[in-house]
């Protein structure tokens, strides 16, 4: 799990425990802080002890999505990888709906997972649901419309390669980008599940 960490003092606690208390157990949780300027950083220490989280030396702000580029050429060799948010709540089996289905992928081809989410407000009140595709979740519809929010994607390792070597141009976000160029090259798979409660102001 790789994740990006920037003045987030607030909501990373509860977003970072919900994450080491996922009923998929074999994880690794890589944090980047980019420079916070609040109490993110001693926050961070407080999980130096715990074995499933690695923290990350930074020496510079990279900005958005910078900072997620520079975990991802960092952390290498695993199965998959997913990316979180520093202020979402992940539900407990997010993690293990994406390897379910991944797993039924070849791992030399590019893969995506993505799910459904809940949309609430800073206190995690209901506000909606997310709607999930109004097809079939394929290049010709990644050209229309953002598959879904980075925070549900999960990638094999031959996707995430793929993102690093094919980086997006600016005028298209991170998040758009990846959706599209597996579509184009690899598998897409959708769970209408809803993995996390997704923050809005």
């Amino acid at each position: 799990v790789l994740v990006s960490t920037y003045n987030g003092e607030k909501y990373i606690k509860e977003q970072l425990d919900s994450i080491i208390n996922q009923t998929y157990k074999d994880i690794t949780i890589y944090v980047r802080d980019d420079k916070s300027s609040d109490n993110t950083l001693s926050i961070l220490k407080q999980y130096y002890k715990n074995k499933k989280i690695v923290l990350m030396e930074s020496t510079k702000n990279l900005g958005y999505p910078e900072a997620f580029y520079e975990i991802m050429r960092k952390v290498d060799k695993f199965d998959y990888y997913a990316f979180s948010d520093q202020d979402d709540v992940w539900e407990k089996d997010k993690i293990e709906i994406a390897v379910n289905n991944l797993n039924n992928s070849n791992p030399n081809t590019p893969a995506l997972f993505y799910a459904n989410y809940e949309v609430t407000d800073m206190d995690l009140n209901h506000i909606r649901y997310s709607k999930g595709p109004k097809g079939e979740p394929n290049f010709r519809y990644s050209l229309f419309s953002s598959l879904g929010l980075g925070f549900t994607y999960v990638l094999n390792h031959t996707a995430k390669e793929l993102v690093l070597n094919n980086r997006s141009v600016k005028t298209i976000t991170k998040d758009v980008w990846i959706g599209m160029l597996v579509a184009a090259f690899g598998d897409v798979y959708f769970s209408p599940h809803y993995a996390a409660k997704h923050r809005r102001n």
